[in-house]
């Protein structure tokens, strides 16, 4: 009888073990992707804003580099800020677009990469806006992506909103977001280009805005393994170089000659250049020259202050680093080398091969027809705005 029971009682450890154990791996994260072998494959994570739509462009510049084809883009398309991060920070993504607050707010929570250098200027491409026939209310609620610049406006309004309480309600995408909005259950949104105009030119009114005195800086952001080589031979120091050349190209022709610059990335996002213009508006991309005068020494106490804003305003796990320094590799910016090649031609090339791979999920912005938008009122940032360099001629 008693070695019964003893049978007994092992039988029961080995099923509770068994229970535990498939219940530790149930409880595991998805194993990542498998790192593709192909060489000099640079791999970035988009959110759908307007600064990316020119990567969609860049292979009409690298098809066309000495060493053809050496060089690929792959564009992964993550509706949910947070992935892309953590993606970078384990290095199964090279480079993220962001903007200098998305940034501040990713540091503390993944200590995801260190910043290149700016690439463009948000003086009114992002806001928060109501509905012009909403009633007035003691409470406003406001619905924005977590993560993204709209929380960093919504926090902005919550700061300068004095006569009634705003309550910010996370979403996880825009699409979630949008459609509280439209079914009444918040009544604002933070919404970014090309939607901004949507929204604008049915009458939607703006409550708080980025401008020329209050922009945000859009940063790239490399992870750290691509850096130190760590991915070869799928992608290396080089190759990030070679991009950021091919960017710097496209964005000296968009000032030079914005007809040939924007057929060009009206082509790499199917779309009509009409419909690209209206996504640029309120947003100014840097030159070379102009993101080099951004330097670390400019961005870094820009991102001591935002630091401050985000622990001050209550965001989960923000707080604020020592010092921002170990973000920054902007050696980069004094060796990148613009490939010796002409200006994309303004007709498609007729045999080139593609350089750009999208993920099943990603796919150029879609953007809104055009339409007017309504002046752009200057709210002002209880935190000094970035300085703005001057123009290269």
């Amino acid at each position: 009888m008693a070695r019964f029971f003893i049978r007994l009682l092992l039988l029961a450890g080995v099923c509770l073990g068994v229970l535990f154990y498939w219940k530790a791996r149930s409880e595991q994260q998805p194993v990542p992707r498998p790192l593709t072998l192909t060489p000099h494959t640079v791999r970035v994570a988009v959110e759908g804003r307007p600064s990316e739509l020119p990567l969609y462009a860049l292979h009409a510049l690298l098809s066309k580099a000495e060493g053809a084809g050496q060089v690929t883009l792959e564009i992964d398309q993550f509706p949910e800020p947070g992935e892309r991060w953590r993606q970078l920070a384990a290095g199964e993504i090279d480079l993220v677009l962001a903007s200098l607050d998305e940034f501040a707010l990713a540091v503390p929570r993944f200590n995801p990469g260190q910043v290149l250098f700016a690439t463009s200027l948000s003086v009114g491409s992002d806001a928060v806006v109501a509905r012009a026939d909403m009633p007035e209310a003691q409470v406003l609620r406001v619905a924005f992506v977590s993560g993204s610049p709209g929380e960093y406006l919504t926090a902005r309004l919550v700061a300068q909103e004095t006569d009634r309480v705003i309550l910010p309600i996370p979403a996880p995408t825009l699409a979630v977001a949008s459609d509280w909005y439209e079914k009444g259950a918040v009544q604002a949104l933070a919404v970014c280009q090309p939607a901004l105009s949507v929204y604008l030119k049915r009458g939607d009114r703006v409550l708080v805005q980025t401008s020329s005195q209050d922009s945000i800086p859009q940063v790239w952001v490399a992870s750290r393994q691509a850096l130190r080589n760590e991915r070869t031979p799928r992608v290396s120091r080089g190759d990030l170089e070679e991009v950021a050349g091919a960017w710097f190209i496209l964005i000296s022709e968009l000032r030079q000659q914005p007809g040939l610059a924007l057929g060009a990335i009206a082509r790499g996002n199917d779309t009509q250049v009409s419909e690209v213009e209206k996504a640029f508006e309120g947003l100014e991309f840097l030159s070379l020259q102009e993101s080099q005068a951004l330097s670390a020494q400019v961005l870094v106490p820009q991102l001591d202050l935002l630091a401050s804003f985000w622990s001050l305003s209550g965001a989960l796990n923000a707080h604020k680093p020592d010092s921002f320094e170990a973000d920054f590799e902007q050696s980069m910016l004094g060796t990148i080398k613009a490939p010796a090649v002409p200006a994309p031609a303004p007709e498609p090339s007729a045999s080139p091969s593609p350089t750009i791979l999208l993920s099943p999920s990603a796919g150029p912005l879609p953007l809104s027809a055009p339409s007017p938008s309504p002046e752009a009122t200057d709210i002002p940032d209880p935190f000094s705005p970035v300085p703005r360099p001057a123009p290269s001629p």
